[in-house]
């Protein structure tokens, strides 16, 4: 009595996991420098359009990453690199479950500094010296009154 009652079990669980389909979709490729050259340990994200949630992954020693996401729209970012690359943004990549996306970056040289979306150049060590000591420099320009 209780084999008949094991095997149809058994078969619900087999019938219902082999139909159920996949929801998770994957962005891969491989981040380079600008000289071409691969860009090892650099954060990779993936940010869902619908639910704000952001997916993370580090490339690899030959610039390599890979993304699982469940199906959906993202933005591929790479934040600024310290003061070396600037801010990389590919919008609306569409996931399909159980599909690769594939997704090659180059990075570009930075300014000096970028913090995420906004440009905030910090003052090197030198300007910053001169804007409290008061003397002008070619980022602080000397203000009325300050000799």
């Amino acid at each position: 009595m209780k084999w008949p009652v094991a095997i149809s079990v058994f078969l619900f669980l087999f019938v219902s996991t082999a139909n159920a389909q996949p929801t998770i979709g994957t962005i891969t490729g491989t981040v380079t420098n600008p000289d071409g050259s691969a860009a090892a340990g650099v954060l990779v994200q993936a940010k869902n359009v619908e639910n704000g949630v952001v997916s993370d992954a580090m490339t690899s020693g030959s610039g390599q990453y890979t993304l699982n996401v469940p199906a959906g729209t993202y933005d591929l970012i790479v934040p600024a690199v310290a003061a070396k690359f600037d801010r990389y943004e590919q919008k609306n990549i569409a996931v399909t479950a159980a599909q690769f996306h594939y997704a090659d970056i180059r990075l570009r040289r930075g300014n000096g500094a970028q913090a995420g979306p906004f440009r905030n150049p910090a003052p090197t060590r030198n300007e910053g010296l001169a804007a409290q000591s008061g003397r002008a420099s070619a980022r602080y320009p000397a203000h009325p009154g300050v000799g």
